[in-house]
């Protein structure tokens, strides 16, 4: 009797696994499909009748967002951990010696509820207090144009006090490849942090946006008119006047600088601005913290500009991906007066978004160049939310699309999926496998 209890209790434990393996699977599916397909909030799945996500999340039909929600809560904050350095991508390696990789670091604030109405910043209504917002940090690799790695803080933490401990897990990313950092001004507020990541981080190459501090712009403006390069480059549309940009070198002392140093090298970059209402228009400042000697000035100017990608790459994130609407990272049961941080759900929401992002990123450039870095609304548009017709069977499942125009450049992803013979999980845990069909594949089946 003892022994049938035994293997009774052995049998349920299997099961539980077993059933947590199965929840965890369509958990993530979930998290990742939604914004693939377009459901922008988790409560729009009450809606989402369409049985095709619920085949491709591994069930009859998808969860409702109570259950969604309650899978996101109970996360545990290791896995989540285990998770985002196990499905981080590799960083794309330039030519050279060993591969150059080109990083972007930036950090942004998650805003809550701020598109309805004016609610100043950090205060949250439904608690009815002011408190600190939860902030997003992301490394961003400007050459494939894809989200690297992600750490969700609270909001009272700056990028200066973490660039170094981001730069250096970066650096073990990136795996001997050289690193070249594209940092925000947000590194610089502190000289002693800006001279920590410019000096003391071997083997990185920093390019940092500089704030313009008084004290700084004074030794800047100071500048000889005979430093300066002039460069023309071209407008910003058809027919627009060359813009006009004056590049020069110089070094800047920063706080703490002992007499033997010379400071930091920096670039200054003066963009002139034509005068719109007949009136003078002032100059636009443009200052580089550097720690490469050997680059001219103006390749590093051009090299800095590819950071742009990543600004991009998060509006677009926010405004089509939603990644904003993810929950909080501060726990609501714990003290009002001190809230306890737990940003579990809030790193697994963003970062699967953020996958999600690279996974329609990484489509484009599949497709060919005339869709490479198309926006994300034109392919899901174009290729995703096609209409057709689902049929199962005990082994397989078939996806017969629509005609659509642009099916041609589908064609090669359509029998590379078919060729690799991929499995998708499905009702029970049974793994089945997907066949795609265009309007000409029906002589496949």
């Amino acid at each position: 009797m003892a022994r049938r209890a035994a293997q009774a209790l052995g049998g349920g434990r299997r099961a539980r696994a077993a059933a947590r393996i199965r929840a965890a699977t369509r958990g993530l599916l979930h998290s990742l499909f939604l914004p693939l397909v377009g459901i922008r909030r988790i409560f729009h799945l009450e809606t989402a009748d369409d049985p095709g996500l619920g085949r491709l999340t591994g069930g009859r039909r998808a969860w409702c967002r109570q259950r969604l929600g309650a899978w996101l809560r109970a996360l545990p904050a290791r896995a989540v951990l285990q998770f985002g350095r196990a499905s981080a991508p590799v960083p794309r390696r330039g030519p050279g010696r060993g591969g150059v990789v080109r990083v972007s670091l930036d950090e942004h604030a998650v805003a809550r509820w701020t598109r309805k109405f004016r609610i100043p910043k950090g205060y949250h209504t439904t608690r009815n207090k002011h408190m600190k917002v939860e902030k997003l940090f992301t490394g961003f690799d400007v050459a494939s144009r894809q989200f690297l790695r992600l750490w969700a803080t609270p909001g009272n933490v700056e990028l200066h006090q973490v660039a170094r401990w981001m730069a250096q897990r970066l650096r073990r990313a990136g795996r001997g490849a050289r690193l070249r950092l594209l940092v925000d001004a947000g590194a610089a507020k502190r000289d002693a942090a800006v001279a920590a990541l410019l000096r003391a981080t071997p083997g990185v190459t920093v390019l940092m946006r500089a704030p313009r501090h008084r004290r700084h712009m004074r030794h800047w403006r100071a500048l000889p008119a005979r430093t300066f390069q002039t460069i023309r480059e071209p407008g910003p549309w058809t027919g627009a006047p060359a813009k006009v940009l004056r590049v020069a070198e110089t070094r800047t002392p920063l706080a703490g600088d002992g007499p033997c140093l010379r400071g930091v090298r920096t670039i200054v970059a003066v963009e002139g601005r034509p005068p719109t209402t007949g009136r003078p228009a002032k100059d636009r400042w443009h200052i580089l913290f550097v720690n490469d000697e050997r680059t001219p000035a103006y390749r590093l100017i051009q090299e800095f500009r590819r950071r742009q990608h990543h600004e991009q790459a998060y509006r677009i994130g926010v405004h089509d991906l939603d990644l904003d609407a993810v929950p909080s990272g501060y726990a609501k049961a714990s003290a009002p007066h001190q809230p306890a941080f737990r940003p579990a759900a809030l790193t697994w929401a963003v970062w699967t978004k953020a996958l999600a992002a690279n996974l329609i990123e990484e489509l484009g450039a599949r497709l060919g160049p005339p869709w490479t870095h198309a926006h994300p609304r034109t392919l899901r548009r174009t290729f995703l939310n096609r209409p057709g017709t689902l049929r199962e069977t005990p082994g397989a499942l078939v996806v017969e699309l629509e005609p659509f125009p642009e099916q041609a450049a589908l064609q090669p992803l359509v029998d590379a999926v078919n060729a690799a013979r991929v499995q998708i999980p499905g009702p029970g845990g049974r793994r089945r496998r997907l066949l795609m069909l265009l309007a000409d594949d029906k002589a496949l089946i």
